[in-house]
């Protein structure tokens, strides 16, 4: 201890292993008198002001949904880890405690179904302005379903078909 003054209990552990457990075995109260004590960590932050932080996170949640509804390209679903993503946040986006934020969320999921016909729709927009040809088929591969699914199949028909759904 006199070779390393402000050496902390571990570091003096380190220089003298073998002395250091003999000590801790045979005298401990000694030990502990004359070892340097626990140093007190850092100062803990403050209580987080969950209101407050809701009213922030539920303002970010609003402009993640538009950057997804208007981003470029094929369409995103809007889900909650979806706008978590746009947003670059952990999970700590989905704190209980953020009340109106996770009420918002659970709102404006889209539902498959609408995620869907939206896609769909940008892909029947997409080939026309490129002139393609449009069949239910080729909608079908270029919005991303594949072309086994029947479910989606049935939602094109309607989509190109129907007058009431023009786009």
């Amino acid at each position: 201890m006199a070779e390393n003054p402000s050496a902390n209990r571990s570091q003096l552990k380190d220089k003298g292993k073998g002395l250091h457990t003999w000590i801790c075995k045979y005298d401990r109260d000694w030990y502990d008198k004359v070892t340097p004590k626990a140093q007190l960590g850092k100062e803990r932050a403050g209580t987080v002001d969950w209101a407050k932080r809701d009213e922030e996170c539920l303002g970010l949640a609003k402009e993640a949904v538009e950057i997804i509804l208007k981003g470029e390209g094929k369409p995103t679903r809007v889900t909650p880890s979806n706008i978590r993503k746009t947003l670059g946040f952990g999970s700590w986006f989905h704190n209980k405690k953020l009340i109106r934020t996770q009420q918002y969320l659970e709102k404006i999921k889209e539902e498959i179904d609408d995620f869907r016909v939206r896609k769909i729709k940008w892909a029947i927009n997409e080939m026309v302005r490129n002139e393609y040809t449009l069949t239910p088929y080729k909608v079908q591969l270029y919005a991303g379903f594949g072309g086994s699914n029947r479910e989606v199949r049935k939602l094109i028909l309607k989509i190109l078909y129907n007058p009431d759904n023009h786009i």
